[in-house]
């Protein structure tokens, strides 16, 4: 193992190319080059990820607009092999193609969130982001800025597994029926934590989409968005066993009609800790529960949740099916705060088995509890 100057253990293949001729010599560029990657290593370690830049012949990839092996990001990660770790310093990166993941395992790493920038450019319908049946991999602590006139997604994963997006910032105008982050088929334990996104155009998109997933965590993201037609924000579509919690979503402008959170055909899905706000929302849902026909909807829970309107209209939590076979079995729906509504919750078709509503505050809202139903426990909802 090489020693870096202060005290760090590194892998040799990384001293070594923080050392190599033409890698990094002598000149002021490049000894800041040198610095800025040293610590950054030195950050990254501290911080307990040396599982990812230690693994064997693993390599890191260093990204920086001059003085480093690499100056495009896109360059860096389609080099990788599985466990590599590309390592991105400050700076705004303009990339004109789609990034494809090329292997499992790979970790993308900003050196902060604000400070590095993958600027994409090119309109059309290909993606920013893209990867097929690729597992185990990381982005963290950077900015993706969307642009105008692409109709394809931000990150578009098909039926991969094991995902981590942390502390990522997202930005654009997101056309119809796109997303941000979009993540479907067969894949399962995806985690986004603590990203925010900001959605500012008048288009009706599917902000994040995750469909035929399952054990999926969205926790302690920011979602803002500016006008947005007809869309849902948040989707979980046949995603048993996953949690929504802790999440902030802003809805402002004229005319937005939306359910805020919209669950399809999934059991056991948790909603809870989230704060929805919309400024003029029209008819809109802060937590639309559905089952398509003879769909499934078991075991679900909505609590401690915060849903606040404007001008008495809209339905705070609305759960209903498109069949009489519909089950939504042992929901459970407490402690919601539900603000300046039409109707705080309004239940269609909930039956089989007992569907428990308690312990919700429905203020400012013309009707409380309707419920079309049967088989509901509601108790001390005020």
């Amino acid at each position: 193992m090489g020693r870096g100057g202060s005290g760090i253990l590194v892998p040799p293949a990384v001293y070594s190319s923080l050392r190599a001729p033409g890698g990094y010599g002598r000149t002021a560029a490049a000894v800041g080059a040198h610095t800025h990657a040293h610590n950054a290593l030195t950050a990254l370690l501290n911080d307990d990820h040396s599982q990812y830049l230690l693994a064997p012949r693993a390599k890191l990839r260093i990204v920086a607009p001059t003085g480093a092996p690499y100056s495009d990001p896109k360059t860096a990660i389609e080099a990788c092999a599985a466990g590599d770790t590309v390592l991105i310093l400050g700076g705004t990166y303009d990339i004109a193609a789609t990034i494809t993941i090329p292997a499992n395992n790979i970790a993308i790493l900003g050196a902060s969130r604000d400070g590095v920038v993958l600027n994409f450019t090119a309109a059309g319908a290909t993606h920013c982001i893209s990867a097929t049946s690729k597992n185990g991999v990381q982005v963290r602590d950077l900015s993706v800025i969307f642009p105008a006139g692409k109709t394809g997604n931000c990150v578009n994963a098909s039926g991969c597994s094991d995902w981590l997006i942390e502390n990522v910032y997202f930005e654009g105008p997101i056309p119809n029926a796109k997303s941000f982050l979009y993540f479907y088929t067969s894949g399962a334990r995806h985690r986004f934590h603590r990203c925010q996104f900001l959605h500012n155009s008048n288009t009706g998109p599917y902000l994040i989409y995750l469909s035929a997933v399952t054990d999926c965590e969205l926790d302690g993201c920011h979602i803002i968005s500016t006008s947005i037609g007809t869309p849902y924000c948040i989707i979980i579509w046949s995603a048993d066993r996953s949690f929504v919690t802790r999440n902030r979503v802003r809805l402002t402008g004229a005319g937005t009609a939306c359910s805020a959170l919209y669950i399809r055909d999934s059991n056991h899905v948790r909603l809870s800790g989230n704060i929805i706000v919309a400024d003029d929302p029209g008819a809109w849902f802060g937590a639309q529960a559905y089952t398509f026909g003879a769909g499934n909807w078991v075991g679900c829970v909505i609590d401690e949740n915060t849903f606040v309107s404007a001008g008495d209209v809209g339905i705070g939590i609305w759960l209903t099916s498109g069949a009489a076979g519909s089950n939504f079995d042992d929901a459970k729906i407490a402690d919601n705060l539900v603000l300046d509504f039409a109707t705080g919750c309004h239940l269609v078709n909930v039956r089989v088995r007992e569907a428990r509503v308690h312990d919700n505050a429905w203020r400012t809202c013309a009707a409380g509890l309707t419920d079309a139903g049967t088989n509901t426990d509601a108790a001390d909802n005020t």
